[in-house]
C-alpha cells in the first residue's frame, strides 16, 4: 500500500512507484498534500487514515516528517555514526516492541536500527 504524491509523468512516480504497486499488486493511494510547510498537514492526514507499509518522498518530505513525528508522537530521531556515514534510529511509542532478533534491531537504548544511511548536508544539524 502506497501513497504517494509524484506525478504519474514524473520519471520515478511513473516508472518506480506506479511499477512497484503494479508488479506486487498493491494498493495506491494519490496524496493530495504536498511536501512541503503549506501542503503537508494534509499529508499527515493522509498517512494517518490509509497508513501505508510503504511512503516514498523527496528530502524536504522526510524533514517535514521528521518535524511532525517529534511533535505529535514523540519520535526520538538519532544519526549514528557507522563506517564513516550515518544510521537513522528511532524511538517512541509508535515501535512496536517485542521484534523478532529485538537485539538485532535495536540498539542499547531501544533506538529501532533501519540501517538507513544518512547524509548531513546542513551545518544546522
Amino acid at each position: 500500500m502506497l501513497v504517494d504524491w509524484l506525478p504519474w509523468n514524473h520519471t520515478f512516480g511513473g516508472s518506480h512507484n506506479v511499477g512497484i504497486v503494479l508488479y506486487n499488486g498493491g494498493t495506491f493511494y494519490l496524496d493530495d498534500g504536498k511536501p512541503k510547510v503549506r501542503g503537508f498537514a494534509q499529508t499527515l492526514r493522509n498517512l494517518k487514515e490509509i497508513s501505508p507499509t510503504a511512503y516514498l518522498t523527496v528530502p524536504k518530505g522526510w524533514e517535514e516528517l521528521v518535524s511532525a513525528l517529534e511533535q505529535d508522537a514523540g519520535c526520538e530521531v538519532r544519526l549514528v555514526p557507522v563506517d564513516g556515514k550515518f544510521e537513522g534510529r528511532f524511538r517512541g511509542p509508535h515501535i512496536m516492541p517485542g521484534y523478532y532478533f529485538f537485539e538485532q534491531v535495536h540498539d542499547g537504548e531501544a533506538h529501532e536500527c533501519v540501517h538507513a544511511v544518512c547524509h548531513l548536508s546542513s551545518s544546522r544539524i
